[in-house]
This record gives structure tokens, sequence and C-alpha cells, in this order.
């Protein structure tokens, strides 16, 4: 983690700490200067000029409960009421309908007024009901089952004016009922302190939805820096968490939808429960749970979709059951995000700590509200502001942890093109160097041209004037195209020499981590071709104890290989061909390489001037070429570190030796080639990719991902039987399973009826399989194979 993402931490933890320590302490001397000034408990309250500007009721009222919540005051005022309690300040969620009463005097000689604010703001039925002398009763209505605009007092809170005469005694009866959790703070309030601070709170409202605008606009611009679809959850549960909030503390209600009185108490599980639903995506897609936690992905999709139908509940249904449920259901979402955290944590994925640290500061913020709301904790600016601010400060952690991951992305890009920049300078310059060495050298190679290449164009030229529509039209069109393709081969040999003329011109030699087999493999794949034209083949024989990785120039070895082969089958008919690669027991730090024919040998007088240009033997005169096919393979062996030898006799065929350095890498260095093209193959199929090195794992997964399949890995195959998806296709490394043998898959394959496998080796066997695949599995085959597999299932089907 890095020094800024430290310092964060340790600023929101501090931050938490103080919110909580100033609104704890703030109630707590609250409540001790309100008890300190409360009298002993009795059955009126005596009202004077000089009280304090916030008097706590609680002391002095009566409650009753009507289970059937229809009764009216004529009938509740005969009910038996009894001193409220601490246990009924909290009835949590409730069918019932609560009565309290008050009664208050004003012993003074002048009219007294007072503000009667009922808490919190999230109330449905508020209503107060003062009895009149002749015994009637006289109803105010507040809270959210009323338009906004019919409250005595436009305030967020139900509040009530209370005036009385000098001398005057008055009974006040509340009813309180709401399909919300039910909550009874009930306060007197002086009018100017209650005026004053009114603006306060709204100011505040407004600066915690200043604070989430600015950190949706910031997810936003993210999500269009990133391309990541993940920063839009997060600015749409923003957005959701602070409209639930506002309405939480009746901000909503007052500004955004006054007259809409059934919404103003659905909107609060609704919004709430969308909010958590939104975070629920945005977790998913960072921490890629599809993927890497499928079962726990399960489960939590799972409550996803029943919170969708609480919330439906909620919105056409019963309110309070939906948003019991709901609440249930958000509390086992918030455990199942922290445990996926946890456990992304373990596997390596910096980004579920900073996930792990906002979910649970999250937590800590809506602990005070979850606890309010099951009636377990009374309602403070603890429970109204430190989910907002939690919220803002967990959400903003995430965005800077996406924006500083963005910000190494960025620097390694820089650093690549660097890189790249200086490759290219540094190339320039060397081709600078290599064509003032070539030019000295091309009048020599531009005198053999016009001789080597006049006999096969004027062929062409004398069989195309002499070509007729007769039996001897295709003879004659076959004669061209080998023409024309002398000629090709001679401008390609011609222009490989025409770079590195002589010795004049230094070879670049690029060693890098190569898998050996495939390469040698996919060399002699190639040349079949032109030994066919012959009438011959061509074997590949590894010995067992061949290395796997090396690490060499692939390209320049194969440029080699080619040209050995290309003359073995320029001089060989009707024969086999065998490339041998293995090392010598003499000399075990050497690679060994032989290309032997049975064609019709070498004299030993021309032996001494193979390698040289342009110098050829005497039994291949009359054959087409320029003589710079052995020179150009003596030349790019040497640059490598090895040596080329010949073993000749006429008319018993040659064979040609070289050996280079043993230099073993580690596999997980090779670099695979890309794809240039996607083919959708796998759509709606799952693959498994089974091997031990990281580096192939993730090669051949991200081919599968081009191919459409959802792709899975395992390094071994106890991490493999652990899979619970329904598998279609599994591409194995052999030598990661127990014995190196696909025995080994049997069970596997018994759990997953279905599946077909490739194997994609290192190793090439003596027989490989029609399945079998050597790595790096080149593109042509890759895409057969595939197609292959789903041309079975298709059959299948």
């Amino acid at each position: 983690m890095s020094s800024l993402l430290r310092k964060l931490v340790r600023t929101q933890v501090l931050g938490l700490l103080l919110v909580a320590a100033f609104f704890n302490g703030h109630a707590q001397a609250q409540q001790a200067n309100i008890g300190a000034a409360l009298p002993a408990p009795q059955a009126i309250l005596q009202l004077q000029a000089q009280d304090q500007e916030q008097l706590q009721l609680f002391p002095y009222l009566q409650i009753w409960v009507d289970p059937s919540a229809r009764l009216g005051p004529q009938d509740a005022q005969h009910q038996g009421f009894r001193p409220m309690q601490s246990g009924d300040k909290h009835p949590g969620y409730s069918g019932s309908a609560f009565w309290l009463r008050l009664r208050l005097h004003n012993p003074g000689t002048q009219s007294l007024s007072r503000y009667l604010l009922i808490e919190p703001a999230r109330l449905e039925e508020v209503a107060l009901y003062r009895q009149q002398a002749d015994g009637n009763w006289q109803v105010s209505h507040a809270g959210t089952s009323h338009p906004f605009g019919e409250r005595e007092l436009a305030m967020r809170e139900s509040a009530f004016i209370v005036q009385l005469a000098p001398g005057q005694t008055q009974t006040l009866m509340l009813r309180v009922a709401s399909r919300s959790s039910v909550a009874l703070e009930a306060t007197l309030w002086d009018p100017h302190a209650l005026q004053v601070r009114f603006p306060g709170g709204l100011w505040v409202d407004g600066v915690l939805v200043g604070v989430s605008l600015f950190l949706m606009l910031l997810a936003v611009m993210t999500t269009h820096v990133l391309r990541e679809p993940a920063a839009i959850y997060i600015a749409a549960h923003m957005l959701l968490a602070i409209l639930y909030e506002s309405g939480m503390r009746g901000t909503s209600f007052m500004i955004l939808w006054p007259n809409a009185t059934d919404w103003a108490t659905r909107s609060l599980a609704t919004l709430g429960g969308l909010a958590v639903l939104c975070q629920w995506l945005a977790v998913r897609r960072l921490l890629h749970l599809r993927r890497r936690q499928a079962r726990l992905h399960r489960g939590l999709n799972l409550i996803a979709w029943l919170g969708l139908l609480t919330l439906g509940v909620c919105l056409v249904g019963d309110y309070r059951l939906g948003t019991i449920s709901n609440s249930l259901l958000n509390s086992c979402m918030l455990l199942g995000l922290l445990l996926a955290c946890v456990q992304a944590a373990r596997a390596g994925q910096r980004l579920a700590l900073v996930w792990l640290l906002a979910l649970g500061t999250q937590a800590l913020g809506m602990l005070p509200r979850y606890l309010g709301l099951l009636g377990l904790w009374p309602h403070g600016l603890l429970s109204d502001y430190a989910p907002p601010l939690m919220m803002e400060l967990g959400c903003l952690l995430v965005l800077i942890a996406l924006m500083q991951r963005f910000h190494k992305q960025h620097q390694r890009y820089e650093r690549g093109l660097e890189a790249a920049v200086a490759a290219r300078t540094t190339a320039l310059a060397q081709a600078t160097r290599h064509a003032q060495a070539s030019d000295a050298a091309k009048g020599r190679l531009l005198g053999y041209i016009g001789h080597d290449l006049r006999a096969p164009l004027a062929s062409v030229v004398h069989v195309a004037r002499e070509m007729r529509a007769d039996q001897a039209f295709d003879a004659d069109r076959r004669a061209i195209e080998r023409s024309g393709l002398l000629l090709l081969d001679m401008i390609d040999e011609l222009q490989r020499f025409a770079k590195a003329p002589e010795s004049s011109a230094v070879l670049e030699i690029l060693p890098a981590p190569v898998y050996l087999h495939g390469l040698l493999h996919d060399t002699v794949e190639q040349a079949q071709g032109l030994a066919r034209s012959a009438g011959c083949h061509i074997e590949l024989r590894l010995a067992a104890d061949l290395p796997t990785v090396l690490e060499l120039d692939a390209k320049r070895l194969r440029q080699v290989l080619f040209n050995l082969l290309s003359n073995a089958a320029k001089f060989s008919r009707d024969s086999a061909i065998v490339v041998h690669a293995g090392t010598e027991p003499d000399a075990p730090a050497r690679l060994q390489l032989r290309v032997s024919d049975q064609g019709s040998g070498i004299a030993a007088e021309d032996l001494p001037w193979l390698f040289e240009p342009f110098v050829r033997a005497s039994a291949s005169a009359h054959l087409p070429g320029l003589g710079l096919g052995l020179s150009i393979a003596r030349q790019m062996v040497q640059a490598m570190g090895g040596d080329i030898r010949v073993r000749s006799q006429l008319g018993l065929g040659s064979e040609f030796s070289f050996d280079l350095p043993l230099q073993l890498a580690a596999e997980d260095e090779v670099l695979w080639p890309p794809l240039l093209r996607q083919i959708s193959i796998g759509e709606g199929l799952c693959a498994l990719v089974l091997d031990p090195c990281e580096t192939a794992r993730e090669a051949l997964a991200e081919r599968l991902s081009l191919a459409g399949f959802d792709c899975l890995q395992a390094a071994d195959l106890d991490e493999a039987m652990q899979i619970d998806a329904p598998l279609d296709l599994l591409v194995v490394e052999p030598d990661g399973l127990p014995d190196g043998s696909v025995q080994a898959l049997a069970a596997l394959h018994s759990r997953h009826t279905q599946m077909r496998a490739l194997c994609c080796s290192r190793h090439l066997p003596p027989q490989p399989d029609a399945g079998w695949l050597c790595k790096p599995v080149q593109e042509q085959d890759w895409w057969a194979a595939l197609q292959s597999v789903s041309a079975a299932r298709l059959e299948e089907a």
C-alpha cells in the first residue's frame, strides 16, 4: 500500500473517531444539561417565561399504545395512560399507534409561545390534539402523510405551535404512527432558538449534498478516463445514498417531493436498497468476483435478486414487511461483500484492501442507524450524520485508489514509450552503420545478379511464348510457376545477403526464452511443403533429455534450419530428411542439431570451400542458385556463438550439424506471440486452463477470451477439482499432472461429462495425438483446434 493510501486510511479512521467522539460528547453534554435542569417527574409541566431554550419532555409524558391504530382522541383519553419509560422511546417497526399525553400550565402573567418538536423527521403520521374549554379536541397534522404545505411550521421535523394564556392549563395529546421505524423524541423549544437551529441543519445537508455531487462528478470523469464502468456504479450508489439520507432527515420531503405523501415513506427503503445494489455491482466488477470467487458470487447474486423482490414489495405492497426484509438482506449483502474483500485481499488484489476499508467504515457509520431502526439506539446526531459522512469518505477512498492505479498504468505506459523510442533510436543508428558497411560489398553482389537470374527468367519468357491451349498447357503452367518460385527464392537470398554481405556486417542477435520443442516442430512443418515437391519428407527426432525452454534467438535458428532443409530438399529425391536435436555426452552445455539427407552428396575437394559466399560445389553447378545459403547459415550460427560442420560422401548423402550454447530459461519468462485476428467460437462456453506456469495460464486465458470463452484458471489438479462451474473445454499442460499423464484427469472428466480436452505442452511426444498442441501455439493451429472442438460439440448437440 502506497504512502498516500496509508495517510488517507489514517485520516479516515481518525475522522471517524473524531466524529463519533464529537457527536457522543455533544449528546452526553446535552443530556447532562437537560437532566440537571429537569425537575422531578410531575403530572403537569409548569412553564416559565425564562425557561431554557430546549426542554426534554420525556419525564412529563404519559403513553398509551393503541394496537388497532384506529381510535380517536375521545376514546384514547379514557385509556390507561402510564408514565413513559426509557424503553418506550424506541418501539421500532410497529403497526400500532402511540398516544402521548402532556399537560402544560402557564403560572405567569404573560402569554407563552413554544414550539413542540417531534423527531425523527421520517415519521409518517404525527397529529397534535389540543383540548378546548368545551372538551372538544383541535387537531393539527404533521409527518409525511400530509403535504408539507399543510404544516403549522415549515420545518423538516414535525413541529407544532403551543400557546398558553396567563394561568392557562392545557392538555395535549400526540398520536404517532408510521410504516417506517418508530422513535419517540419530544422536545419543547423556545421559538427563537429553534429558528436559529433550523437553518444550520439545512446548511449541513447542503454541504453533504455538495460533497456527494463533487464525488459523483469525479466518478463520472474516472469512468471517462479509465473506461471503467464500475465508477458509474459508484456514482449511482452515491446519488441514491444521499437521496436516502436526505429522506431520513426530512430534507427530501421538504424540498424534492413535498406533496408525494406515500412516496416520501416508500422512498426510504427503495433508495437505500438500490444504493446497496449499486455498491454490489461496483465491487463485483472491480474485484472480478464472478471469475475469482464463483461460489460467493452466486450467493451474493441471490441476495441481490431477493433484495430487488423486497424493493418491489416496498413500492407496491406492505411497506413494513418489505423494509424489514430488505434491511436484513442489506446486512447480509454487506457481510458478504466484506468476506469477498477479505478473500480477494488474501489473493493479492490490492484494490480489495481499499474496498475492505471503505465497507468497514460504512458499516461503522450505519451501525447507530441500524440499531435505532431496531429500537436499540436513541435517535440523535450520530444516527443522522455518521452514515453519510462515512459513505462519502469510503467512496472517496475507492476513487482515489482507482485514480492511483490509473496513474501507475500511465507511468508504465510512458516508460514503455521511452524504452521504445530508445530502442528505435538505437536501431536507426545501427541501421545506418549497417548500411554504410553494406554499400562496400554491394558492387560485388550486383555482378552476379545478371548471370544467375538470366537462365530462369529466359525460361519463363520462352515457355510463355510457346504456350498453347493443348494438352501441354498444364505442364507449361507448372514450369512457369517453378521458374517463378526459383526467382523468388534467389531474390530472397540476395536480399538477406545484401543486408549483411560476407562478414563485414555484424548480425544482430536477440536471445530470449523460447519453447524449443515448439520452435523445431513449427520449422519442420513449414519446410514440409518444400520437401514434398521433391518427393521427400522430413522427420523430427528429439532426444528424451532435450530441455524444453532455452534462451536463444528463435528467428536466427529458424533461418539456419530452413536454409539447411531447403538445401537437403534441393539435392534429394524420394527419401527421408532427418532433423535431430539433443545434447552430446562430452558437451552437455551445448545444444546439438543435425540435418541429414540421402541425396547426391558432396565431393571431398569441395568441402573446404563450401561455406564461402558465391562458391558452389561442382556437382551442383548445373542447378539454379547463388551459393549463398550455406554462407548465410554459417554467419548466423557463428553470431549465435556456435559452429557449423558438414560430413558428406558422393552418392551417400550429407549431414550438416551445428552446436549452440545451451542456456536454460524459465517458462515464466517466455513471451507468447499475440493473435492477429479474433473469431467468436466459444460464446456461452466455459473453459479451464490447467497449467502450473502462471505466464502460460494468462496467455492461454487471453486467447480463449478472444475466442469468446468464459475462462477460469487453475495451477494444479486439486485447484481444478474445487471449481463448481460447468466446464466445456479443458486446456491442460500434461507436465502439471500427477506422473505427467492425462489419465489423472479421469476424476475431473467424471464431474464435467461434456468437457473436451486440448493438451498444450512444452514437450513434443514422438507421436503426438490430434489434440496435442506445442507451446507457443501458432495462430492457425490454435484456431483450427478450437474450431475442431466447436464442431465436435455441435455434432454432439
